[in-house]
């Protein structure tokens, strides 16, 4: 995720919406980890982030569920 020109102690809040993945059969709902560094540590979401002013990238990722059903890309 890609965040451009922040103001000081902005927040992002993370939210999931059914869209080509659907809740709970693709994925779990509300359970994120985050990372501002590359991916080289993860947190745990449980709130707001505050983001630092201007630029700022973060990855996101999300627990899917497995599973054999053949689906659209």
């Amino acid at each position: 995720l890609h965040v451009t020109s922040a103001a000081a102690g902005s927040t992002l809040v993370l939210t999931l919406a059914d869209g080509t993945a659907l809740s709970p059969a693709d994925y779990a709902s509300g359970s994120f980890q985050y990372s501002s560094d590359g991916g080289s540590s993860w947190t745990t979401y449980s709130g707001a982030i505050t983001l630092a002013a201007g630029d700022s990238d973060l990855l996101i990722r999300t627990t899917t569920v497995g599973d054999n059903a053949e689906e659209m890309d």
